[in-house]
């Protein structure tokens, strides 16, 4: 979806003020505005990572409980 500007600045200036990772939003910017605001590899990564841990811990909890 696309954001009108004064939004995409509003939600720029909060990752930058409230310290996000910055390794974890990008922005394509214009005229040094964000236009296009995205997650980045890295966070995707991040989230699939802590997705496939959460399954495991929740298999062997199940698995402990059958057991």
């Amino acid at each position: 979806f696309e954001w009108p500007l004064k939004e995409r600045n509003n939600f720029w200036s909060r990752v930058k003020q409230e310290n996000w990772p910055a390794t974890w939003i990008s922005a394509a910017t214009t005229n040094n505005e964000p236009w296009c605001i995205y997650l980045s590899e890295v966070y995707i990564t991040h989230c699939l990572k802590i997705i496939e841990q959460i399954i495991e811990s929740i298999g062997s909890f199940v698995s402990d409980k059958i057991s």
